[in-house]
């Protein structure tokens, strides 16, 4: 099944009741979509029974009609859904299929039921209240699933775009404090709001092993605000 920009893998027998839960979110997106292209309802209906390209495609797979199928002269190709997988099997109870959604997400891990009904991991550490200091890579998980993330964000904007592009970030007491890029010459932080040396030292700590991790050596560490006339070293 795809979303925008990802594509997850399932076996045929888990379409069935993956398809109705993540089938609200997108659809919501789809139709508004459409509906900047100027397709109503009906235009819509019309189109899926004459051709499925682009946002239409994407609206006949909500819809349960279509799958992407086997790969043709090197083109992805779509195919109809009773065809490809057969009859469908009596439907989940929504709870259950997101227990069993859950469950599969924590297959190769150990849990443990709680008196609750909920599941945790089994010798799981308790975590800091707060991560030290970090700098985030560009579509961190952390930015990822929130209704809302003003917690995270605060009132600071561009840290996701509007075509959603995710922005390396910095993080501080658990927060988005700038946003970084990394040249060959040096990695540049853009700060958001003012932090003390304190934590512009962790930073700059920081970058030395983000750079470590991609196998890189050192660069200098500059920050600056918006409307500053250049970085500090």
């Amino acid at each position: 099944m795809a979303q925008p920009g990802t594509l997850h893998m399932v076996r045929p027998a888990d379409y069935w009741w993956l398809h109705p839960l993540v089938k609200p979110q997108l659809l919501t997106q789809s139709v508004r979509q459409l509906r900047q292209e100027g397709f109503g309802p009906d235009q819509v209906d019309r189109g899926i029974e004459l051709i499925a390209l682009s946002q239409l495609l994407f609206a006949v797979s909500l819809r349960g009609l279509v799958v992407r199928g086997p790969v043709v002269n090197g083109q992805s190709a779509f195919v109809d859904v009773g065809s490809w997988l057969g009859a469908p099997p009596p439907p989940l109870d929504p709870d259950e299929a997101w227990a069993r959604l859950a469950i599969r997400y924590l297959a190769s891990a150990q849990v443990v039921a709680l008196p609750s009904g909920l599941y945790d991991l089994v010798d799981r550490e308790t975590p800091d209240m707060l991560p030290k200091p970090r700098l985030l890579g560009p579509f961190d998980p952390v930015l990822h699933g929130w209704v809302d993330r003003r917690p995270l964000v605060g009132t600071h904007r561009g840290v996701v775009t509007d075509n959603g592009i995710f922005k390396a970030t910095a993080l501080v007491g658990g927060r988005v404090v700038g946003t970084w890029t990394m040249g060959g010459d040096a990695l540049r932080l853009q700060l958001l709001e003012e932090l003390s040396t304190s934590n512009r030292r962790s930073l700059r700590a920081d970058t030395t092993r983000v750079r470590s991790f991609l196998g890189l050596d050192p660069v200098p560490f500059e920050w600056y605000r918006p409307g500053d006339p250049g970085p500090t070293g």
